[in-house]
């Protein structure tokens, strides 16, 4: 007889259990098919954006108030059973679910004039997300509410909006019918793979800066000098490093001489002055991390990062420069060190 009545007890216990579980299930797909109708519902402003979310908080409200109360009206029958684990999972859940109801949920919409005067990282990315100008909202907003930005026009005529957000600066660009927004460091790191967009001459004419008396210097080793004298300087392609190893051939000269008092004992003196006067100007670079580490430090200090500062490969001297030319010996001077 006991036994009949446990298995009695533990086949109700089961069918209540299951019953529970599939009101909780049809609970949950009659909201979620009214959250999927809301979530699809355009909106135009923050404060629209709100209000649904404001709707979908008021939908699972009530659906956990109905889940509420098909516990409570469950809980009878669950005792009954003797199932002691299945009452105190129900009678956790009623606790939870009252918690949950009182805690996360309110009952006032949101503030409209509040919402409309209202900017934060959220609401920056809300519509920058949505417009296709940033004086639709962005710009307006930012207004009302004392929020630091600037445009700045780059020598293309590219322009771009920074903004600071909390102390975190971001960068806004637009295109005819979208804008793109992203961090500084972020905009920076992208920036600078196409500086033409932003630079009419991004690397440096060297050239338009040398005048008379102007000079380079290259080190050797002094076994190199009989060659050297009779030869000139040859671009070479033996010796690179890991981090200018795509450079090619070429001579690497720097405007300052102590910078490579370790490479040789032999001072080229370099005569640049004499070689733009004959009209020998063969083309003159830095080494591209470097080059590529002056284009971003450039791009922040145009948008007013001035504590950003790029990295480079500590082996690599911003004083080299790279001529991608041979050098006749009538432009040289030696010194042995």
């Amino acid at each position: 007889m006991l036994s009949w009545l446990n298995k009695l007890c533990q086949k109700m216990s089961q069918d209540i259990s299951n019953e529970i579980i599939s009101l909780y299930s049809a609970l949950n797909k009659e909201i979620e098919s009214q959250i999927d109708v809301l979530r699809n519902t355009p909106t135009e402003t923050y404060y629209e954006q709100a209000m649904i979310d404001y709707q979908e908080d008021q939908i699972r409200q009530q659906m956990k108030i109905k889940w509420l109360n098909i516990l409570k009206s469950k809980l009878p029958e669950v005792q009954i059973t003797g199932d002691t684990s299945l009452i105190s999972n129900i009678q956790k859940e009623i606790v939870n679910t009252e918690n949950y109801i009182q805690e996360l949920f309110s009952d006032s919409p949101p503030n409209k004039a509040e919402m409309d005067a209202y900017f934060d990282k959220e609401v920056f990315e809300f519509y920058a997300d949505i417009d296709t100008n940033v004086n639709e909202h962005i710009v307006p907003l930012m207004d009302i509410n004392d929020v630091s930005y600037e445009f700045h026009t780059f020598p293309t005529g590219k322009q771009i909006l920074s903004v600071d957000i909390d102390g975190q600066m971001y960068v806004v660009e637009q295109s005819e019918n979208r804008i793109f927004y992203d961090e500084a460091e972020n905009w920076i790191d992208s920036a600078a793979e196409n500086p033409e967009e932003y630079y009419e001459n991004p690397e440096k004419d060297f050239w338009a800066d040398v005048g008379t008396g102007c000079s380079l210097y290259h080190m050797t080793a002094q076994e190199n000098l009989p060659l050297i004298k009779i030869k000139g300087l040859l671009p070479m392609d033996t010796t690179r490093g890991i981090s200018n190893r795509n450079t090619g051939s070429a001579v690497f000269t720097s405007d300052n001489p102590d910078d490579i008092d370790s490479y040789g004992d032999v001072l080229i003196e370099i005569d640049v002055g004499k070689m733009k006067t004959d009209g020998y100007m063969p083309y003159v670079g830095i080494e591209e991390p470097v080059q590529e580490a002056e284009i971003k430090n450039s791009l922040a200090n145009a948008i007013g990062l001035y504590d950003y500062e790029a990295e480079h490969d500590s082996d690599l001297s911003p004083t080299t420069i790279i001529i991608y030319g041979p050098i006749p010996p009538k432009y040289l001077k030696f010194s042995v060190t």
